[in-house]
């Protein structure tokens, strides 16, 4: 349950953190048009919150479990090429902590365990690539 409170309530960095840029885009109105859109903003991320907490418990209950059969194939497919040592990723465990140091995560022997900032910035960026590669793959005209 902290884990659910340190993601998705309001008092918390990331949703304020993530809120605030989306407050920057320039997309907003007038007043109403910031409540209707952050209401949006906070719907998605609550679903994405969501995924990521399912992911993170599985990656600790079950960290030897295949990846395939938890995260879109998109996923794995984009966090092997976008890595630095371009291992394979098998295991849940293996795709969590490559998510969290593809946004920012050392993963040293005494760092212990990723923190949600650098999660969420990992599947910020992750979903970026995801959505660049298809991009690239769609021809044009």
């Amino acid at each position: 349950m902290e884990a659910y409170r340190r993601i998705y309530c309001p008092s918390t960095t990331i949703l304020q953190d993530l809120c605030v840029i989306g407050s920057r885009s320039g997309h907003y109105g007038g007043q109403e048009g910031i409540n209707l859109d952050l209401t949006a903003f906070t719907g998605l991320l609550s679903v994405m919150a969501m995924r990521l907490l399912q992911l993170k418990a599985v990656a600790r209950t079950e960290p030897d479990r295949p990846a395939a059969h938890v995260v879109p194939s998109a996923w794995l497919k984009t966090l092997r090429a976008v890595s630095k040592s371009r291992k394979p990723i098998h295991t849940v465990r293996e795709f969590f902590r490559g998510l969290a140091m593809f946004g920012g995560f050392l993963g040293r022997k005494s760092d212990g365990e990723p923190g949600w900032q650098s999660i969420w910035s990992g599947l910020e960026n992750l979903l970026l690539c995801v959505r660049g590669a298809q991009a690239m793959s769609k021809k044009c005209g």
